[in-house]
């Protein structure tokens, strides 16, 4: 508490506050018992970013009444570390074997210090990366429309050293340990970029009306996997009406069919079974419950990490409430965006009436 005075005279008082690290900008007293910081908009408009800040009231701090704070009092609030806003080309989009790649944050970096902490993958095998060249940029279409539309100290492109295999899994990993550039707080997470590509290809012919396709399944087609299968052969002619033309020649026909086959994670998958020590208890009385995680073999797991929820199932009940599968957040389905192209439109088909007046 401070005495009752005039603005001005509470702006002259000693302010026992500090914040670590500084911040530029004055304290501000709002009556005789609250202390307000305002920052300085000429220098700043919001706090750093990727920063922790610790505020400390110093021990022996005295009141007006005379009281002193026996000990110093403090607490600490920190602003989020660097985050990945958008990667381009869109996820699981079709690339050449030179792609270039854009990442944008949302907040400054340094790029080649981030770029540390980005791998790319294809087929498990990792590639040596560098950072993009200005002219790379801009004869990107995509990734020059990106950066135009981005701050210039909040994204980087890069690239493979060399060029990728065909038809390849591509992952593209950022983080962790991501820096900002505007404090020392890191990203531990990690953001992920996936293109699946193709998997395999089969050639096969269909010897009668039809033909049993077998694809075998494992683990790294969890969640799903995307099939298509394309059929050219030929069939008969007909009239405009319909009716067959035996004589005249086959002409080509084509087919194209997709399925996309769900591949849970029946492996990946943990049971969790816990069993309170006491079946009732009175209000206020402590308990022990027993927690059992086993795998899909029925084995127990070491080192599992529970988070155990303690709740009135009466409340729950009259909600509706339902806790979610958290394999359903960890397991989203992967879209199939490979894109076919056919040259069928480029055909241009004898004229019937030519091909039946030939001998």
């Amino acid at each position: 508490m401070v005495p009752l005075s005039t603005i001005t005279q509470l702006d002259a008082l000693e302010v026992p506050v500090t914040i670590t690290p500084e911040l530029p900008g004055r304290w501000q007293w709002i009556g005789t018992k609250t202390l307000r910081f305002e920052h300085d908009p000429d220098i700043f408009d919001r706090l750093p970013a990727a920063t922790e800040f610790t505020v400390e009231i110093p021990a022996g701090t005295t009141a007006a009444t005379g009281s002193r704070l026996a000990q110093a009092f403090s607490w600490s609030f920190a602003t989020p570390p660097v985050g990945v806003v958008e990667i381009v080309p869109a996820n699981g989009a079709t690339l050449g074997l030179e792609p270039l790649f854009f990442v944008r944050f949302d907040q400054t970096i340094d790029p080649a210090a981030v770029l540390e902490t980005i791998s790319l993958t294809a087929n498990d095998d990792e590639f040596a990366l560098r950072l993009a060249t200005s002219d790379e940029v801009e004869s990107d279409r995509r990734v020059s429309k990106q950066a135009s539309k981005t701050s210039d100290d909040r994204w980087l492109a890069f690239r493979a050293q060399g060029p990728l295999p065909r038809d390849a899994q591509l992952r593209v990993a950022v983080g962790p340990g991501v820096a900002s550039a505007e404090g020392p707080r890191l990203n531990e997470s990690t953001h992920t970029w996936l293109r699946n590509g193709i998997r395999s290809t089969e050639h096969f012919s269909i010897e009668g009306d039809s033909t049993v396709l077998e694809i075998p399944i494992d683990e790294s087609h969890v969640p799903n996997l995307s099939i298509q299968v394309d059929l050219a052969g030929t069939t008969e002619r007909t009239t405009a009406g319909g009716e067959p033309l035996p004589d005249a020649p086959r002409r080509p026909a084509f087919a194209v069919g997709s399925l996309d086959l769900s591949v849970p994670p029946l492996t990946r998958t943990l049971t969790v079974t816990a069993e309170p020590r006491n079946s009732s208890l009175e209000p206020g009385a402590a308990t022990t419950i027993n927690v059992l995680v086993v795998d899909d073999d029925g084995q127990a797991v070491s080192g599992s990490e529970v988070a155990l929820v303690v709740v009135d199932e009466a409340v729950l009940g009259l909600t509706g409430y339902q806790l979610p599968d958290p394999l359903e957040l960890f397991y989203d389905p992967i879209w199939n965006r490979i894109e076919s192209s056919y040259g069928r439109s480029s055909i241009v088909l004898a004229d019937l009436r030519l091909l039946l007046t030939e001998d």
